[in-house]
């Protein structure tokens, strides 16, 4: 059978308008395709033309894509991005890296993310950026498309501007003046000098005008000037008015006016606000009492010049005799330099132009003068200001202070001469204190020997002369070692030899040992309370010293009683006390105790022996082995004697 027999046209037309349709379809998926390939190109092409960092992040935080900007950010190829996270690209210790991925966390849900971060490139560079986090979709996947954006240069642009405000709001709220700034007629910003001077705040000068607190009489005439100035556009002259602020305190205040900016435009202006209250009553009482001070500056012994600039205005007769001249005109074509020798005149010049400009200089100093004849005196000069009608004048008190220099080099000759002399009288009781003792210990030494050899031989009452003579012999030489334990100390001969010294055993203990037989024959019961080992540096002579005049002095004024040396340590310091019941000191004389050649009781009748000057060589030890003495006393009741070691 024939192939035609079996396909009919209707079937041929059928498959015909098939092929036709997928001919059709075809077409349009190839159109579809190109349309893609070119919205794509045309993506990557807008991908890559940005300066900023973009990335494409799944849902973990890898990098899926990066464009050129990234690359060019951080110096890595693209490739090297995709896969890892932004952990290698945080700068080491400078960001939080748990709230990066819980900024991304939020945005793959689609809440969108901006925050700062801080990059490292691949040549260690450190940056700042901003980063702008959004949900996107890519392939098929949710993700997260991310912005960066080198941030430097408006980092350190922020940083300058907020140094610079800084410095100019420091400079503007330091002035010593009160400054308001006022901008197209409305005032925008005070400084804090002129909220003190004032009392007004911004917000007070917002709510109610500046003239509420001027004086009544004032205010037509500064209304009158503002005005003027306004329309002529020309900055008014200082302006001088009174205030009454809310304190009731008066004032006097003095504007200055500045144009804001280099367009001289009045409506934005700079006002400077002085309190010259007392610069104005200065004036004022200079100027009331005009007639008072004619006469004082007519009568005063001291010289009194009046300058202006440096060159003289007038002077007073003394003035003019200490400098030798006769009359005022003379000076007046004098400048008060030339009255000053010439190799004083550099420092002195100095001074003046200092002055001159409102700059800090000495008042009172000392200098050579130049007589009208040529010769110089020792000058004295004291030097003060005044304004007098708005200009500045000098006021030089002047004195001839040669005759009292010349007194005191003498009397400071004279104090050498004494301490000198002083000395010698130190030097001399020592080598006299050395002669007496010499003999008196060879004295003592044969007494206590001839004692021995015959004492089985002599009565009670010669046996007693003996001891009389012991006693009298070491009561001189005690005197002598004072005197001469003086005489070192002024005359700075004293040697210190420290060492470690422990104060119970070395030195308290053997006192104890050498005062025991006098205390028991006066029935002193002498108690000790060591509750440290105290270990201190020191001269062991001079501490020894210390202790054993305190302690015989306990012996001494204390009789049928009581002697109580407790030792401690607190917070260091180790404390020696002395407590006796003995017969105590006066109130009166307890601020003289540590005086030397002092007494409480004085002349041949007193009860006691001694000379002064044991407790004064205590204080002088004390303050040589960084120890403090106190002394606390009722008389009749006792005495406590401590001693700290710093």
């Amino acid at each position: 059978m024939d192939y035609k027999d079996k396909i009919t046209d209707q079937q041929i037309a059928s498959l015909l308008e098939e092929i036709s349709s997928l001919k059709r379809e075809n077409e349009k998926l190839k159109a579809v395709y190109d349309k893609a390939v070119i919205s794509e190109k045309a993506f990557r092409d807008l991908f890559d033309s940005t300066s900023d960092a973009i990335y494409i992040q799944d849902n973990e935080g890898r990098f899926l894509m990066v464009n050129r900007g990234a690359e060019l950010m951080y110096g890595y190829p693209r490739e090297y991005f995709v896969g890892k996270t932004p952990e290698f690209l945080s700068a080491p210790g400078m960001n939080d890296l748990e709230k990066v991925i819980e900024y991304h966390k939020k945005a793959i849900k689609g809440i969108d993310q901006h925050f700062e971060f801080w990059g490292i490139t691949k040549t260690k560079r450190i940056f700042p950026k901003t980063v702008k986090m959004m949900k996107g979709f890519y392939k098929n996947q949710d993700v997260v498309i991310v912005t960066a954006q080198d941030i430097t240069d408006k980092k350190l642009a922020s940083e300058s501007i907020k140094k610079t405000t800084t410095t100019l709001k420091a400079l503007f709220d330091s002035t010593p003046d009160g400054i308001v700034l006022i901008e197209n007629n409305d005032i925008s910003m005070v400084n804090k000098r002129f909220t003190e001077i004032t009392g007004l705040t911004l917000r007070d000068l917002k709510s109610r005008k500046l003239e509420s607190i001027v004086n009544q009489n004032d205010i037509d005439r500064l209304k009158e000037i503002l005005k003027t100035a306004e329309k002529t556009n020309k900055m008014p002259e200082d302006l001088i008015y009174k205030v009454k602020l809310d304190s009731g305190e008066e004032k006097i205040l003095k504007n200055r006016y500045r144009f804001l900016g280099n367009d001289n435009d009045f409506k934005n202006r700079l006002v400077i606000v002085s309190d010259i209250t007392e610069q104005q009553k200065n004036e004022e009482a200079l100027q009331d009492s005009e007639f008072k001070l004619k006469g004082i500056f007519q009568n005063s012994l001291d010289g009194i010049g009046v300058s202006k600039n440096g060159v003289h205005v007038m002077c007073n007769p003394a003035y003019l005799q200490i400098f030798g001249y006769e009359s005022n005109d003379e000076l007046l074509s004098i400048k008060e330099i030339d009255l000053i020798a010439e190799d004083e005149r550099e420092r002195i010049s100095e001074y003046t132009q200092k002055r001159i400009k409102n700059e800090s200089a000495p008042t009172i100093y000392n200098t050579i003068g130049l007589k009208k004849d040529g010769s110089k005196f020792d000058l004295e000069i004291k030097v003060s200001e005044y304004f007098f009608k708005g200009e500045k004048y000098q006021i030089a008190f002047v004195r001839d202070i040669t005759e009292s220099n010349k007194l005191m080099s003498e009397l400071i000759e004279a104090k050498n001469n004494a301490e000198k002399a002083d000395n010698l009288k130190s030097e001399f009781l020592a080598q006299v204190s050395h002669e007496i003792r010499t003999p008196i210990n060879a004295i003592l030494s044969f007494a206590g020997l001839i004692k021995e050899e015959v004492n089985e031989f002599i009565d009670k009452e010669i046996s007693e002369s003996f001891d009389i003579m012991n006693r009298a012999g070491n009561r001189l030489i005690r005197t002598i070692d004072l005197i001469l334990g003086m005489s070192e100390l002024q005359t700075n001969s004293y040697e210190m030899n420290e060492s470690e010294i422990n104060l119970n055993k070395d030195i308290i203990e053997n006192i104890l040992i050498e005062k025991s037989k006098t205390a028991s024959k006066k029935k002193i019961d002498i108690k000790t309370n060591f509750n440290d080992e105290l270990i201190i540096n020191a001269d062991e002579n001079s501490v020894y010293q210390i202790f054993e005049n305190i302690i015989d002095n306990a012996v001494k004024y204390t009789d049928n009683g009581e002697i109580q040396i407790n030792t401690r340590i607190e917070n260091s310091i180790k404390t020696v006390e002395v407590i006796d019941t003995g017969i105590g000191i006066s109130n009166e004389y307890l601020e003289k105790l540590f005086q030397p050649f002092t007494q409480e009781e004085q002349g041949y009748c007193r009860k006691f022996e001694g000379n002064g000057l044991g407790l004064a060589l205590v204080k002088k030890y004390c303050e040589m082995n960084n120890a403090e003495i106190k002394v606390v006393s009722k008389k009749g009741l006792g005495t406590k004697f401590t001693v700290a070691f710093m």
